[in-house]
């Protein structure tokens, strides 16, 4: 299934630079699911102020970069990763 967010179309900056502009709403359930799961994994007990604080450190992403950064966390992480190590597992990827 494709999400919203993977059909958005990229936005053009009123510099002329195009961006993608992030998560939106839309994603939210997939994201709120995802933790869930990650979260029972890691045996942490999953609230919604912890699904909250996730989504402002994470909702700049594109669904496609939280996906790979959770295939990999979801892989590797010994912990429940915290946002920065989303960001970290995508920083790994590009090296």
């Amino acid at each position: 299934m494709i999400s919203h967010s993977q059909t958005r179309k990229r936005r053009l900056t009123d510099v002329g630079l195009w961006y993608d502009p992030g998560m939106d709403e839309s994603d939210k359930k997939h994201v709120g699911e995802a933790l869930r799961q990650l979260a029972a994994v890691h045996r942490v007990k999953y609230a919604s102020d912890m699904f909250n604080g996730y989504w402002a450190g994470l909702k700049d992403l594109t669904l496609e970069q939280f996906n790979t950064a959770l295939a990999d966390l979801q892989r590797n992480a010994m912990w429940m990763p915290k946002p920065a190590e989303f960001r970290a597992s995508l920083r790994k990827g590009w090296l």
